[in-house]
């Protein structure tokens, strides 16, 4: 858990905003090297599908259960559905499980609503929903962003320099977070069971030694994908998963 209890500065509301900032980017490169490697797997294994003989070795080996998300771009395209039809805001889509304070509220309420929904992607990327983090956001962000003032007029501010660049990688990571989230969950599931498939057909001797003849390139690569999928740590995986879902 997120805890800031320092006196506020313009200095101290910088640090705040970088100790967050510092761990979506990482979620980011994290959910990007995920999306790479399920698009690796996929894209390899469909074209060693246009290989009759290779079909033919898998159908004589009994590894030719293929998978739908190895050969079918369409079970992942339904994978990643979303039913956006129900009428609640972003915002409180987004945040509909997480108990604010009324002073994070407060602090949320301050900008106008499409800044909520970019700050409430990222609360969630890192787990950190209290006042001093969103005031933060709220002192990061254009002035174009805030809005109509309800209370006290903000009388902090970050330095306008550190302000303009933060507030735009504010919308630049909220808008990564969203795209990739929408396809987080599905990644992760089309990798896993690729990379499960995968296993065994590279664990066969005939397929493997057909591979390093006919189809080198892409062997290696599919190797290297499962190899380093097998070598992460579960515990990482599962925290990937829990930071992006929802965002």
């Amino acid at each position: 858990m997120c805890e800031y209890r320092r006196p506020e500065s313009s200095e101290t509301l910088a640090q705040r905003y970088e100790d967050q900032a510092r761990k979506q980017r990482a979620l980011v490169r994290d959910l990007q090297r995920l999306r790479g490697m399920s698009e690796t797997l996929q894209n390899g294994f469909r074209l060693l599908m246009t290989d009759d003989h290779f079909g033919t070795l898998l159908r004589t080996e009994g590894l030719d259960r293929v998978p739908s998300v190895l050969v079918n771009h369409s079970v992942r395209k339904e994978m990643e559905k979303t039913d956006d039809g129900d009428g609640v805001s972003e915002v409180n889509r987004l945040l509909h499980s997480k108990k604010l304070s009324p002073a994070a509220q407060y602090e949320l309420d301050r900008m106008v609503p499409a800044r909520q929904e970019e700050a409430a992607r990222l609360m969630i990327a890192t787990g950190c929903f209290i006042s001093p983090y969103v005031r933060a956001l709220v002192c990061a962000s254009d002035a174009s962003l805030i809005a109509r003032e309800k209370g006290r007029p903000r009388s902090l501010a970050m330095k306008p320099p550190q302000r303009d660049a933060a507030s735009r990688e504010i919308s630049e990571l909220a808008s990564q977070l969203k795209e990739l989230s929408e396809s987080g969950s599905a990644d992760q599931i089309a990798l896993l069971v690729s990379c499960r498939y995968l296993q065994r057909v590279l664990c066969n001797r005939r397929v493997r030694g057909y591979l390093r003849k006919r189809w080198a390139e892409i062997g290696n690569q599919l190797e290297d994908v499962v190899e380093s999928y097998r070598n992460s740590a579960s515990v990482q995986i599962g925290t990937m998963s829990r930071n992006s879902s929802g965002i």
